[in-house]
């Protein structure tokens, strides 16, 4: 039975039983989820004081950063729609992207402001664009932390994604809250529950990335975003955070356990790992195998299905 849970709520819920655990993690950055349920509150303020209503889509355009979860969730509060743009797209790319969405305001990381000031020269309509850090937060302080209190219904779109484009233009992909709460009830298969702790090194465009730490935030646990990703660094996240769930391409994978002295480091906090997105070569799997002793899940999936449609169970691996 699909759960009727809208994505508010689920920030919502959070705030309520559980305030001061923490939400989001970032190196030293940490929100709880009193802070994010308060900060995507504040969000949908300013998102309404814009003009922004139900439907309108609001772009992003960053790496991995709390703000596009806040997005996520302010979206939900007022009816919006969120489209995380791809920032390995060129400005042309990007603008046509903006176009086809007809999204009226972008936010963007500091460093794609540049790249964010391209793309909208690009546009005749002109959208309005706010950057993350000190704009940002002004932008936030400015309005105060009430909800909204817009749940919208089941069918209604939540997120924008744009498909690669590999065989033609780039195609936005309509999800809904119940997509998302499928997937999200679906990855207790993976070990997750409320003591988890999550980590994505996905980009947010990408379902494995918007996808994994809906599904963290959706029980409670901790979800730990990665920015950039360097092996050797993403190996001291995994031990010394006590990371339980972790969702890796193949290449990652093989990147981590190239790292000297991977093996020797404790993993025992893991859960499980899922890795999907390209195949997945026999040494490869041994070699992650022997690193991190724990369940690996592979997955197929596709931004069209919100995720995972068959998976390689755990069992399956031995």
């Amino acid at each position: 039975m699909i759960p009727d849970v809208r994505v508010a709520d689920v920030v919502r819920r959070h705030a309520a039983e559980r305030p001061e655990a923490v939400a989001l993690r970032q190196g030293e950055r940490e929100l709880s989820y009193r802070d994010l349920d308060e900060r995507s509150s504040r969000l949908a303020q300013a998102l309404l004081a814009r003009g922004v209503r139900a439907g309108t889509r609001v772009a992003y355009l960053d790496r991995s950063a709390p703000e596009v979860v806040e997005l996520l969730f302010a979206a939900s509060k007022v009816g919006a729609v969120l489209v995380p743009l791809n920032w390995r797209m060129a400005p042309p790319e990007l603008a046509a992207v903006m176009a086809d969405a007809q999204a009226p305001l972008l936010i963007a990381g500091p460093d794609y402001r540049l790249v964010a000031e391209d793309v909208l020269e690009r546009l005749p309509a002109g959208p309005g664009v706010v950057v993350a850090g000190d704009e940002y937060e002004r932008w936030l302080a400015a309005h105060e932390p009430r909800d909204p209190g817009g749940r919208g219904e089941p069918g209604d779109v939540i997120v924008q994604m744009y498909t690669s484009g590999t065989t033609g233009v780039p195609k936005g992909v309509l999800t809904t809250h119940r997509n998302l709460a499928v997937t999200a009830q679906t990855s207790r298969r993976w070990a997750f529950d409320e003591r988890s702790v999550s980590l994505t090194p996905l980009p947010m465009f990408h379902i494995g990335g918007i996808g994994w730490a809906y599904c963290g935030l959706w029980h409670g646990a901790t979800t730990v975003l990665v920015r950039d990703f360097e092996p050797a660094s993403v190996l001291d996240v995994l031990e010394r955070q006590r990371v339980t769930n972790a969702v890796l391409v193949p290449t990652m994978l093989q990147m981590l356990t190239a790292v000297p002295d991977a093996a020797d480091r404790d993993y025992r906090a893991l859960r499980s790992i899922a890795y999907g997105a390209a195949p997945i070569t026999t040494p490869v799997l041994k070699a992650t195998l022997r690193t991190f002793a724990c369940g690996l899940v592979g997955l197929y999936g596709l931004t069209e299905s919100t995720g995972g449609v068959v998976a390689l169970e755990p069992e399956d691996h031995d």
